[in-house]
């Protein structure tokens, strides 16, 4: 990548629902009561991260969600601009960054919350922008390959409604 890697304020997730800006810790604590509401129910805790171009700069968008499976789901998102040119691969990759960056930090947390609680019935996804089809097509193997090796379950369009639907909603 030409740019250094984007860095992501931790401290400020909005949540639309509510209506507020939280710190990582704190919609952690939200996740983890959101699954104790309904304990022997199966979730998906995700990061996805979106990117649009504007006339002078990029708007990135970081999502967190919890998906109750079958009943419902959460989010938060962080929005934040760089005034940078980048190729459209290289935003791929410095979305792909931002969820990794985000995810390792927040799955790190997740599981010691959760670790004195009966909920082991969630999995962990990073949802990244690109598919098979389309433009982003020459990297999706890459990015994929790269989150993996991280040791994430990685899912791309279509499945990747973090990024593509969440994300991109506030883009």
């Amino acid at each position: 990548m030409k740019n250094k890697p984007i860095q992501v304020d931790l401290s400020r997730f909005r949540s639309p629902s509510r209506d507020e800006y939280v710190s990582l810790d704190a919609l952690v604590c939200y996740l983890v009561s959101f699954m104790a509401d309904e304990p022997g129910e199966s979730y998906v805790v995700g990061v996805g991260t979106d990117s649009k171009i504007y006339a002078d700069k990029i708007v990135f968008v970081t999502a967190i969600f919890i998906h109750r499976v079958g009943k419902g789901a959460r989010y938060f998102y962080n929005r934040f601009y760089v005034k940078s040119i980048m190729s459209l691969e290289e935003r791929m990759y410095q979305e792909a960054n931002l969820s990794l960056v985000v995810s390792q930090e927040l799955s790190e947390i997740l599981t010691s919350a959760i670790l004195n609680l009966d909920m082991t019935k969630y999995r962990f996804e990073i949802h990244v922008d690109v598919g098979m089809n389309g433009d982003t097509r020459g990297v999706v193997k890459q990015i994929v390959g790269w989150l993996e090796s991280c040791g994430f379950i990685v899912r791309s369009k279509p499945k990747a409604v973090g990024a593509s639907t969440v994300a991109d909603k506030y883009t």
